[in-house]
């Protein structure tokens, strides 16, 4: 990557990692959300799984922009 600071795969990585982090948390929490599914209201279950997909998009950005460079 021409141009580039020598540090900066390093510091994809660790933006992935720290964004990834939080991510989990509220992938996992949603998860448990999902698990009360007769307690949810349709409308309630469509904004959990809106949040659920737009999380999993997140985290699609994030593997397919912030891998490390081939040599």
């Amino acid at each position: 990557m021409s141009g580039a600071p020598p540090d900066y795969p390093e510091r994809l990585r660790r933006l992935r990692h720290d964004l990834n982090t939080p991510l989990t948390t509220i992938r996992g929490q949603i998860d448990l959300l999902l698990l009360q599914e007769k307690q949810l209201s349709p409308g309630a279950r469509r904004r959990i799984e809106r949040i659920l997909i737009s999380c999993e998009e997140i985290v699609r950005l994030l593997n397919d922009n912030c891998h490390e460079p081939e040599d």
